[in-house]
């Protein structure tokens, strides 16, 4: 009793929306108090006696929690969630009721399928759907051949159908209470269940699966015949080894993008200045990892900070108050997590991944907003703001490093594409026809026009307009790409810092301007 009284100190601590499982020690308490001819008042009275010491240790916590401790985060701020009750409280009390319907039909049926379908309804490589579902099958087949070895000895250790059925209605109700408890704060503060990859509110369903076991199981063995109970325990099996094998898939897929989205920008930035305030627009499959400024900055600071103990690349979510924020050219500061810093919106550096990550990194400078069709109508907002000169092009290239982002990256497309923008940057057009030309020469292209811009600017600027010509035919098929291309080489037109010529500029409007959009 002494180690699970210091853990039922501790966990709480550590992960506070796991106090609902007190409802398991509860219900595991009252089922080891012997029943024999006691009431069951005297059986629960017997049970709250038992189980004072621990109540005692909670109560101390949630005093602790609502009272004392004061959370940085808006998230977890209890005077938040109050106002929010003394606001409107006949609105909460209708939304917790109906969360935890809501939430209740989640953790016991809906998570055996929606994970499986949303898998299935997302594009996936061939080589993933087949191990997906080879996998399910195997370990099905040997769970079957099991279950058909383990009949002989399926004796019920001499239990008569009655006792056996009492059991499985023990389970049933032990398992559907375990579920109700562990639901309680999660409904209380306001948070519900999403069972859609890429929410950070299906982990809720972690507590609840000690009461969904015993309740799913009981159920099926108690109100299914013999032939069909091992059936539909496979299927169930099967439903879960597909929506882990889906959940590996899209953390593993997320965790490539990270990877390009970093390898890329070393590519493209050897340097970035102190103080660059990140702004970060992630592929729409991997935006679920973006959810803090910290997994931003935390990187990228790896990445251009050989400075132990400090901090010198800060970000901020991409969010409606930020990108108006940075229209503004506030001034900010940020408390996360015991690290405090401020920050000036000035000095921001956008870049965005647009739609999925198919597409390149792009680094947006508001001197050639080349924005993509596929940009959302935030960095669209931020773009005209976002300041290219916080890259140090004259610094020694800064690559991530292998023992955290893994090995570089093979030279492809993007590879070109992020030393081409590098090369226009400081004025080398040469240098940008030299890489476009082994890009293509090695079979490779973009898979958003936008990125032949680079190329199609050294052509023009070099002189020759007739290579340029060949790729302005290439983006002029889609007539609102071109009116994006448009406004930013009109937007160069004042820049007297970029020392474009005459003749290229006339080149360039007339070609991407006059297309009749």
């Amino acid at each position: 009793m002494g180690l699970a009284l210091i853990t039922c100190l501790l966990y709480p601590i550590i992960t506070e929306f796991f106090i609902g499982l007190e409802g398991l020690r509860l219900a595991v308490i009252y089922y080891l108090n012997p029943g024999g001819k006691r009431s069951w008042q005297d059986r629960t009275k017997a049970t709250f006696i038992h189980y004072l010491p621990y109540l005692v240790l909670l109560t101390g916590f949630v005093y602790w929690r609502l009272f004392i401790f004061s959370s940085v985060r808006p998230t977890t701020d209890m005077d938040m969630l109050t106002n929010l009750y003394k606001s409107n409280p006949l609105s909460m009390i209708v939304s917790i009721m109906a969360g935890y319907v809501r939430d209740l039909l989640n953790s016991i049926i809906m998570a055996w399928f929606i994970p499986t379908s949303i898998y299935f309804l997302t594009t996936r490589p061939i080589v993933d759907t087949v191990l997906f579902l080879l996998l399910g099958i195997l370990i099905s087949v040997l769970v079957w051949f099991y279950l058909r070895w383990m009949r002989k000895y399926d004796n019920n250790d001499g239990l008569r159908k009655d006792e056996n059925d009492h059991l499985l209605k023990v389970n049933i109700w032990i398992g559907f209470f375990v579920v109700l408890c562990a639901l309680l704060p999660i409904e209380l503060t306001n948070r519900g269940i999403d069972l859609s990859y890429g929410q950070t509110t299906d982990r809720y369903t972690i507590v609840t699966t000690l009461g969904v076991i015993p309740l799913v199981l009981g159920l099926i063995f108690l109100l299914s015949r013999r032939k069909s109970r091992n059936t539909l325990v496979i299927g169930i099996l099967f439903l879960s080894i597909l929506g882990q094998y889906g959940n590996i898939s899209f953390f593993r897929d997320g965790w490539d993008d990270q990877k390009q989205i970093w390898w890329q920008l070393a590519w493209r930035a050897p340097q970035l200045k102190d103080g660059t305030v990140l702004m970060l627009n992630p592929p729409e499959n991997t935006r679920y990892f973006f959810g803090e400024d910290y997994v931003t900055w935390g990187p990228a600071d790896m990445i251009y900070n050989n400075k132990p103990h400090s901090q010198i690349i800060y970000s901020q979510v991409l969010t409606t108050n930020t990108a108006n924020e940075l229209k503004r050219g506030l001034r900010g500061e940020r408390f996360i997590r015991n690290i405090y810093f401020v920050f000036d919106y000035k000095n921001t550096l956008l870049i965005s991944m647009p739609g999925s990550s198919n597409t390149c990194l792009h680094v947006i400078d508001s001197f050639r907003p080349e924005l993509s069709l596929n940009e959302p109508a935030l960095v669209q907002l931020a773009a005209p703001y976002s300041n290219i000169q916080q890259i140090n092009t004259d610094a020694p290239d800064n690559l991530p490093p292998e023992i955290i982002f893994g090995p570089e990256p093979e030279h492809t497309w993007c590879y070109y594409y992020q030393k081409m923008s590098l090369s226009r940057q400081l004025g080398n057009w040469m240098q940008v026809v030299i890489l476009g030309k082994e890009a293509m020469e090695a079979g490779f292209q973009p898979q958003d026009l936008s990125e032949w811009m680079p190329l199609i600017e050294a052509y023009t600027y070099s002189g020759d307009l007739n290579e340029a010509m060949k790729l302005l035919d290439k983006v002029r098929v889609d007539s609102a790409l071109s009116y994006n291309l448009c406004l930013s080489v009109l937007n160069q037109k004042n820049n007297m810092d970029l020392n474009l010529t005459e003749t290229g500029f006339i080149f360039l409007s007339h070609n991407l301007c006059s297309t009749g959009q």
